[in-house]
């Protein structure tokens, strides 16, 4: 089996994230608990550290992941979507899975265990869970004492939630979206992703609202885990916003980090990287090289594209994959502070299955134009369905008919001297990097 071959044959399974998997049959752990009994429990040849959230999850698994690499530690980290390359969804000390390694694993595993499930009239595996389960047994072919894995979708049901242990827990910032799964509340949303913490686990959560965080310290009291939480045992301060990076304070439990810095843009990075350095202090007493100067060069080492990044100049040309109301407002703040006085042409493309209105509002204000893409995706939001939201909000918007061809009109908007944001998702995201041509690695 290629590893052309081996793609097309992942891919031919049901996805949620394409639109090809019924609702009513996405949501189960048995599947991916038989998957993992029929491969021999990969999963159990390494520790867990699972990370589940709304906002920022991808950014702080890469940090946990850095950290643990920086200090020695062979380290997995599972993530999803990619950008550009498949195999970014799969690493190991930041490596991507070589597409050798990945067309073995689905001949030599993966391919044998559905024809088993198929010959005993079992369901067939949805292709998140085949992604797991190929990632769980690189890591075991990889010799790596421990994965940092981020959950697809919620939390209680997700497929990363199907494993028999986890050595943490870590939860971002919880906000809405994906309601027609997850529910409509705060409380409802918190629940199914706090339903992942382990009896007598330990979890660490970034600041959340009060509803959600009165559900995770419930959760957590009636299974017995200890919480660490930053805002209460855990502090940060951003001392440097700049446009290549945040420089930043994180105090906790008799320990103190100054000056601490990611590569990344933002006062949402740091907020995201104290979360990642409390789950590290956490992980210490298991992982004893884990200290300060490992962290200090994880943290500067984490590479995470499509956040705040500029992708080109003259003019130029910010990517974010911003998608829902949260993390917009969060890239409207961090664009106000780092990039004031000139407005940006907006490109955007979105999911349907999004609030348009909601990631919109709060960047209009920083726009002077609107240019409407449809992504190349089955779940994108037709452009003419985007550019009438942003006309509805007082927005001069116009269409074109991809995400290559917008960036390309955005930019003849700008001229030379002026400024672009790409928004919307990471498939927006990535179509920009295609068409700039850099990569998502």
């Amino acid at each position: 089996m290629t590893p052309e071959e081996a793609l097309a044959y992942l891919q031919s399974f049901p996805d949620w994230e394409r639109g090809t998997a019924a609702t009513e049959e996405t949501y189960t752990l048995d599947r991916m608990r038989r998957l993992l009994e029929l491969l021999g429990h990969p999963d159990r040849a390494f520790d867990i550290v699972h990370v589940v959230g709304t906002k920022g999850k991808g950014s702080t698994a890469a940090m946990i992941a850095s950290c643990l690499h920086a200090a020695g530690y062979r380290t997995g980290l599972f993530i999803s979507p990619h950008l550009v390359d498949y195999r970014e969804r799969v690493r190991v000390d930041g490596a991507l899975i070589p597409p050798e390694a990945l067309a073995a694993i689905v001949a030599e595993r993966l391919r044998p265990a559905v024809e088993e499930l198929h010959a005993a009239g079992e369901k067939t595996p949805l292709h998140f869970e085949l992604l797991c389960a190929l990632a769980f047994e690189h890591f075991r072919r990889s010799g790596g004492a421990i994965g940092v894995v981020e959950a697809g979708l919620g939390g209680r049901l997700d497929a990363t939630n199907a494993v028999s242990a986890t050595a943490l827990t870590a939860i971002t910032t919880i906000g809405y979206d994906h309601m027609a799964v997850l529910g409509s509340t705060l409380e409802a949303i918190a629940a199914e992703k706090a339903a992942v913490i382990r009896a007598g686990g330990r979890v660490v959560s970034a600041a959340q609202p009060p509803e959600a965080a009165a559900v995770i310290e419930r959760m957590c009291r009636e299974r017995a885990a200890q919480l660490w939480t930053v805002g209460r045992e855990w502090a940060v301060a951003v001392r440097e916003e700049g446009r290549e990076g945040t420089v930043f304070d994180v105090h906790g439990p008799a320990v103190a980090y100054e000056r601490l810095r990611v590569p990344l843009a933002g006062a949402h990075q740091a907020a995201n990287a104290a979360t990642a350095v409390a789950a590290l202090s956490a992980l210490a007493a298991r992982y004893p090289r884990v200290q300060a100067d490992a962290i200090r060069r994880g943290l500067a080492a984490t590479r995470w594209p499509g956040r705040l990044q500029v992708a080109a100049r003259d003019p130029l040309v910010l990517l974010d994959a911003a998608h829902n109301h949260e993390s917009a407002a969060a890239l409207a703040g961090a664009l106000a502070r780092l990039y004031p006085a000139q407005p940006f042409v907006l490109v955007g493309a979105i999911f349907r299955d999004k609030d348009a209105g909601a990631v919109l509002a709060p960047l209009l204000p920083l726009a002077s134009r609107v240019v409407c893409a449809t992504a190349d995706h089955p779940r994108a939001l037709p452009a003419a369905m985007l550019a009438e939201a942003a006309r509805s909000l007082g927005a001069e918007a116009e269409t074109s008919p991809s995400v290559a061809a917008a960036l390309q009109r955005a930019r003849a908007l700008a001229g030379s001297h002026g400024r672009v944001l790409v928004t919307g998702s990471l498939r927006t995201v990535a179509e920009a990097m295609m068409e700039v041509g850099i990569d998502g690695a």
